[in-house]
């Protein structure tokens, strides 16, 4: 593109790019560096990726933070349900923290009998599946699988508290519909995350594969539907200023704009 006159505007949206780049060879992390030196401008999804994207580059390419969103939700009514559901909403593996999630939600269930937990998403199914038959919480534990549209909605709708304990992220849709339906978040403090998440007032930021404090979090929110609701709606609130479509829009036409030869 740059040799034929063409302007580019490189968009950082993989998760695991930084790994990607200090596990490459040398010629690998060359060759990344100047992907973004040449870049016209480059966008990325948080100021943490922006910070990287300085720190390996020997001339510091434009860099402009460009946010997601999510779709705008009516939250529903919660209060007083027989049973309090956790949702991580995405990829089940590793990465995402499903294993972490699992294990604290079996050392949650018996102090909360009614507590229940729901992995919509595709990625290691039989092994949640394997895993949840070995602690014991088939009847605890629901994996739908891929769920989109009405059935997503559904879930969301019964939904309690969004986590999503992540080891590697950019800035995840999930954790934005969660706040989108009015729920708290417990998360972890990668990528873009903490942009979205305010640590003890939209929910709780915990150290990625630190299952104490996963534990202690979700315990905070499982035991008082109070706190839920306050940090729900303060989510929610945070998502409509902050991450608002229309914003987001114009800020990528200026952009685009920028770099027209001929205004």
């Amino acid at each position: 593109s740059k040799c034929t006159g063409r302007k580019v505007i490189l968009h950082l949206h993989g998760s695991n790019t930084k790994d990607y780049y200090a596990e490459g060879s040398s010629l690998r992390k060359f060759f990344m560096r100047k992907m973004f030196e040449r870049a016209d401008v480059a966008m990325v999804l948080s100021r943490q990726w922006k910070d990287w994207v300085a720190s390996i580059c020997q001339r510091t390419p434009q860099v402009e933070i460009v946010l997601n969103t999510a779709p705008q939700r009516e939250p529903v009514e919660r209060k007083g349900r027989k049973y309090c559901t956790i949702t991580l909403m995405g990829r089940l593996g590793q990465r995402k923290g499903t294993w972490d999630l699992l294990q604290s939600f079996a050392l949650l269930t018996p102090q909360f009998p009614y507590l229940r937990l729901c992995l919509p998403g595709d990625g290691e199914l039989d092994r949640a599946r394997e895993m949840v038959s070995q602690l014991g919480l088939e009847e605890k534990v629901e994996i739908p699988g891929w769920v989109s549209g009405s059935a997503q909605d559904a879930i969301w709708d019964k939904t309690d508290i969004c986590c999503l304990p992540s080891y590697n992220e950019g800035l995840p849709g999930s954790v934005l519909e969660g706040m989108s339906a009015g729920l708290p978040v417990v998360s972890t403090p990668v990528g873009g995350i903490a942009e979205a998440v305010l640590d003890g007032e939209t929910g709780f930021l915990v150290e990625p594969g630190d299952v104490q404090a996963l534990t202690g979090a979700l315990e905070s929110l499982v035991g008082d539907e109070g706190l839920r609701k306050t940090m729900g709606e303060a989510g929610r609130a945070h998502l409509l200023k902050k991450f608002d479509l229309q914003t987001i829009v114009d800020q990528v036409v200026k952009i685009q704009e920028s770099l027209l030869v001929y205004k």
